[in-house]
C-alpha cells in the first residue's frame, strides 16, 4: 500500500492489538471504534485495558460517521480506529479533520479493504498505522494472518518487538517489555509473497463480480446496491455525506475513493428493510451460501457494560446481507443468485 515499514504477523486482530499496543494505549484511555465491524476490531482495544467508545456509522456508506467522531473526542481519547466496511472506503478527509489537530492518531482496520483506494492514497496508508488480514476469505490469504503497516520507524519498532515478546538482538533471553507471540511463521509468509504478484487480479476478479451483480440486480426500488466509488463521480453524494476539509486548489473537496468489493453488500429497503435473515434463509434453501452484515458491538455481550446504542448501525445490521463474491464464481451462478434474490422481493 506504499508505507515504509510492513510487520507480518499471525491473525489481523493480533494486526490490531500490536498497533494499539505499540501506541502505549492501556487502562484508563479510550479508542473510538465504529459500531458495525467484525467484533475483531473491539475486542482488540479491550485487550489493552482501555475503553472502546462506541460510534455509530453513516446511514449511506455504513463507514464511522465523522460528526460522531467529533462529538465522542475527550481529553481521554488516545486513537480513532476507522473500519473500511466490506471494502468501501471510510471519509478519511473528514476523519483526519477532527484527529489531526488535537493530535489523535487514526488507525485503519482495513482487513476487509485489499486494493481499496482513497483519492491518491491506499486503504492501509492513510493514517498513523494500517492492519491487515490474510485470513482464508480475504483477497490475499496465507490461512490465517495478518500485517501492521506504517511509515513511522519508532512505531514500528515497537510492533515488531510486541510481536515477538520483545526479543532483543545481542541480548540473549532478556526482554525489556511484556510481549506477545504473534509471529507468523515462513510458510505463510511464502504464500503470501506469491499472491502479492497477483494482488492486482486477484483485487479486479472480486470488483468484475461486483459489476455483473450490479448489472443483473440494478434499478431494483427495493435493493440499495454498494456504490464502486465513494462519493460517487457523478457527484450524487449526499451533502451530509462529504468531507468539511477545505480543499487546495483545484482539489476536489473529496477524492473519490475505490470500493474493493471484499463482499458484495446489498441492503434491503422499502418493506423489506428488516427482512435480510428471511432472505438468507431463502437463498439457503436453493444452496446459496451467503452472509449477514456484522451483528453491532452496542448489541454484543461484552461490550454491554458501555452502554452505548447506535440506531443507523442496528438498522444497517437488519437489513444487510453479503452475497457470494469470491474471485471464482461464474457469471451464470450470479445470474441464479440476482433471480433467487428478485423471487424473494416479490413474495
Amino acid at each position: 500500500c506504499g508505507t515504509r515499514f510492513c510487520a507480518v504477523c499471525s491473525s489481523g486482530t493480533g494486526a490490531l492489538h500490536l498497533a494499539l499496543a505499540a501506541l502505549g494505549i492501556g487502562p484508563g484511555d479510550e479508542v473510538i471504534v465504529p459500531a458495525l465491524t467484525m467484533i475483531a476490531s473491539g475486542n482488540a482495544v479491550l485487550y489493552t485495558g482501555a475503553t472502546p467508545v462506541i460510534a455509530d456509522v453513516d446511514a449511506v456508506t455504513g463507514n464511522l460517521d465523522p460528526a460522531e467522531v467529533q462529538r465522542l473526542l475527550s481529553p481521554r481519547t488516545r486513537a480513532v480506529m476507522v473500519v473500511h466496511l466490506y471494502g468501501l472506503p471510510c471519509d478519511m478527509n473528514a476523519i483526519r479533520a477532527a484527529c489531526d489537530p488535537v493530535g489523535i492518531p487514526v488507525i485503519e482496520d482495513a482487513a476487509e479493504a485489499i486494493g481499496t483506494t482513497w483519492g491518491a492514497g491506499r486503504a492501509g496508508a492513510l493514517g498513523k498505522a494500517g492492519c491487515f488480514s490474510f485470513f482464508a476469505n480475504k483477497a490475499i490469504t496465507t490461512g490465517e494472518g495478518g500485517a501492521v503497516v506504517t511509515d513511522d520507524p519508532e512505531l514500528d519498532r515497537r510492533v515488531r518487538g510486541f510481536r515477538d515478546q520483545w526479543f532483543v538482538p545481542g541480548r540473549r533471553f532478556f526482554h525489556p517489555d511484556t510481549g506477545f507471540n504473534y509471529r507468523m511463521s515462513n510458510l505463510q509468509a511464502a504464500v503470501g509473497v506469491a499472491q502479492l504478484e497477483r494482488v492486482g487480479e486477484l483485487v479486479e476478479a472480486r470488483c468484475q463480480v461486483a459489476r455483473i451483480y450490479g448489472e443483473l440486480l440494478g434499478g431494483h426500488p427495493d435493493l440499495v446496491l454498494p456504490p464502486d466509488s465513494w462519493p460517487p463521480e457523478d457527484g450524487s453524494a449526499p451533502a451530509a455525506a462529504r468531507s468539511s476539509v477545505t480543499p487546495a486548489p483545484g482539489e476536489r473537496t473529496c477524492p473519490v475513493g475505490l470500493n474493493s468489493h471484499w463482499m458484495y453488500a446489498l441492503r434491503l429497503a422499502g418493506r423489506h428493510a428488516d427482512r435480510a435473515e428471511e432472505l438468507a434463509v431463502h437463498l439457503k434453501s436453493s444452496n446459496i451460501e451467503t452472509r449477514l452484515f456484522f451483528v453491532p458491538l452496542d448489541e454484543q455481550p461484552a461490550f454491554a457494560p458501555f452502554g452505548t446504542r447506535c440506531p443507523v448501525s442496528r438498522s444497517l445490521s437488519r437489513s444487510g446481507i453479503l452475497l457470494p463474491t469470491g474471485p471464482l464464481i461464474t457469471p451464470a451462478q450470479q445470474a441464479r443468485v440476482a433471480e433467487a434474490v428478485k423471487a424473494f422481493l416479490q413474495s
